[in-house]
């Protein structure tokens, strides 16, 4: 009867892991899975908990300026809305490389939760509907034109 009690306690533990991705996602996909980690993560930080998300780079990445605006771009998404997580509460770091592709990777109880992959030198989609000028690299694209308007007003 014990070991059956144990086996079911092993059982039940083991079903309620979550596999962590492991695949390249497309744009719909890493929306979905920042939902799930933000939801996860308010639960957490109501009793106490933190958020700590590392960035890495991964093969044939070299820019330390593409980690910081990877890291930029999370702090954004989960400081934004009306159910925003406190900026105490979400702990952003740079990791060391890893072989194969860049990633964001997300801790909640001191346990890896949730990563998720970049293309090369990609960025995770906060915007299924084109360049959000809020996150890079839409940001860069849309601070490069307001820089060329104002030269241009300068000049009329």
């Amino acid at each position: 009867m014990i070991a059956l009690v144990l086996f079911m306690r092993i059982f039940i533990a083991a079903q309620e892991r979550r596999e962590i991705n492991n695949k390249l996602l497309n744009c719909e996909m890493d929306l979905l899975y920042q939902a799930v980690v933000f939801d996860a993560a308010l639960k957490q930080t109501k009793s106490g908990g933190v958020l700590i998300v590392i960035a890495r780079l991964g093969d044939g990445e070299n820019s330390r300026e593409l980690t910081r605006r990877r890291l930029y771009n999370v702090r954004k998404f989960f400081s934004e809305g009306s159910s925003k997580l406190a900026s105490e509460k979400v702990v952003v770091a740079e990791g060391e490389r890893v072989k194969g592709y860049g990633r964001l990777e997300y801790y909640l109880g001191g346990e890896l939760y949730e990563q998720i992959l970049f293309f090369k030198n990609g960025y995770i989609c906060h915007s299924c509907c084109g360049p959000d000028e809020k996150y890079y690299p839409g940001k860069e694209i849309y601070e490069r034109q307001q820089k060329q308007k104002q030269k241009r007003k300068r000049r009329a």
